[in-house]
């Protein structure tokens, strides 16, 4: 599986967001990403899930957009995921 991902915070982060990937609570992939830059992450998606998981992202930190003065948007926001896509 391959998820497209950003780190969209607008503000230069003093360190790289780091991210955890969950595949039904198995961590499967641990990612540092890099400020403003799509990058394609790629997990592999374990067997004993069959057709159907969860898939379950975290995040090392979050940001606000009121509380940094961009919008009156109150909600807390991470990354940017884009469309994902299964590969064999």
């Amino acid at each position: 599986m391959i998820i497209p991902m950003k780190d969209t915070i607008p503000i230069e982060p003093q360190k790289p967001l780091s991210i955890k990937i969950f595949v039904d609570n198995l961590l499967v992939k641990k990612v540092k990403m890099e400020h403003d830059k799509w990058t394609d992450v790629q997990i592999d998606i374990p067997y004993f899930t069959k057709n159907r998981f969860t898939l379950t992202l975290t995040f090392s930190r979050s940001w606000v957009p009121k509380e940094i003065g961009l919008t009156p948007d109150t909600r807390e926001l991470g990354i940017r995921v884009g469309e994902y896509r299964f590969i064999d």
